[in-house]
């Protein structure tokens, strides 16, 4: 996973990450996540969504939490010789579908 460092989001790859922050300031997450597969096209696990409510900021704000069913990594694309997935999945029961375009997830 790159992107942990917004200032420098290629500085350290990640391989199988355990928790994924979408955004700034990590007001959409997954954490504990439990990868079933990790390939080089695509990636599955599951996970707890973390959703920020940010009532009445987002600093001051509460995190909702929803089991994911699915959490899909696709789209290879490379960074010079390095490959990275380009789109992230979240399925969870009840709730729509979020797809993210990433800057950069690693396969590998």
């Amino acid at each position: 996973m790159y992107g942990t460092n917004y200032l420098r989001p290629w500085s350290k790859p990640q391989v199988r990450p355990g928790a994924i922050y979408i955004g700034l300031g990590n007001v959409i997450r997954v954490v504990g996540v439990r990868w079933q597969h990790w390939h080089h096209y695509t990636a599955k696990g599951t996970g707890t969504l973390m959703i920020n409510d940010c009532t009445p900021s987002c600093a001051r704000g509460h995190y909702r939490r929803y089991h994911v069913w699915s959490l899909d990594l696709y789209r290879v694309r490379h960074h010079g010789n390095q490959p990275y997935y380009t789109r992230l999945g979240i399925h969870s029961r009840g709730h729509r579908t979020l797809t993210r375009v990433l800057g950069g997830t690693g396969p590998g």
